[in-house]
């Protein structure tokens, strides 16, 4: 895994017995990763074969998930050999992975890695277990998630969802609705958990919609692996959420791990 800007080589030492290897990149959350290739000697005859992907794959799971991303599977995963060789890709994200399979020895690649702003973050990974965050929608019809690669509790700090139609000069305190999703209302966030990346494979422990600086003291466990704070968009409101999070204790964690992990 790599997260710091600069060039990055790698060369074949032959047949590993077709395993495939991955390069995982991750930028800050308010940033992109642009990757350029320098050099690209991968030879299609021999099996050889590169894909980039817009997003993360772990065990066949992916982030964001379809549902949240803005372009079509083809689209963010793309393969290469041969004379097909990639030039400069920009992830929709912070974070981005090259997986390749390189059978023939010398063969490989040489890339510059950059991380460049992004004036609107949607779709987040965050390595770290502790913080603020916060996640809007911009005004746009999109989804997006922040996904904590840890079980975490959250705190709802500040959320505006499906209320507002312009940019407030002021909070309003009308208080949340929950189960949004449930009454069929197309803007809510829900607090989710799972083992693996997909949040449209996880479980909604809880989702809010409305308007509201104190949305209250409580904390909500995620204790399944990992833990996603999901955003619904239609595009007619302006739609944010401010969350903190930090990791469970042990005793917590027991508790709630049992029943949130079962199938």
């Amino acid at each position: 895994m790599e997260s710091f800007d600069g060039d990055y080589w790698y060369r074949s030492p032959g047949d590993q017995g077709g395993a495939v290897c991955g390069l995982f990149v991750i930028a800050h959350p308010e940033q992109l990763i642009q990757i350029t290739f320098n050099k690209f000697d991968i030879d299609c005859e021999s099996g050889g074969l590169l894909a980039m992907v817009d997003g993360w794959e772990t065990q066949g799971q992916f982030f964001p998930s379809d549902e949240d991303h803005q372009l079509p599977f083809e689209m963010r995963y793309q393969t290469y050999c041969g004379g097909e060789a990639p030039t400069v890709f920009i992830s929709s994200q912070n974070v981005a992975l090259i997986q390749y399979r390189i059978p023939t020895v010398e063969e490989g690649f040489h890339i510059s890695v950059r991380m460049i702003d992004n004036p609107e973050p949607c779709n987040v990974v965050t390595m770290i277990d502790h913080g603020v965050m916060s996640i809007s929608n911009h005004g746009h019809r999109r989804n997006c998630s922040v996904s904590i690669m840890y079980p975490e509790n959250i705190k709802l700090l500040n959320v505006d969802v499906g209320k507002t139609h312009h940019i407030p000069t002021q909070v309003w305190k009308n208080g949340l609705t929950r189960h949004c999703k449930k009454r069929m209302r197309d803007d809510y966030v829900e607090l989710l958990t799972g083992p693996g990346l997909d949040s449209s494979l996880m479980k909604s422990i809880q989702d809010f919609c409305g308007l509201s600086s104190r949305p209250g003291a409580a904390m909500v466990p995620l204790a399944c692996g990992h833990a996603v704070v999901r955003l619904v968009s239609s595009g007619n409101y302006y739609n944010s959420v401010t969350f903190g999070f930090e990791g469970l204790t042990d005793d917590v964690y027991v508790q709630y791990a049992t029943k949130q992990c079962m199938d």
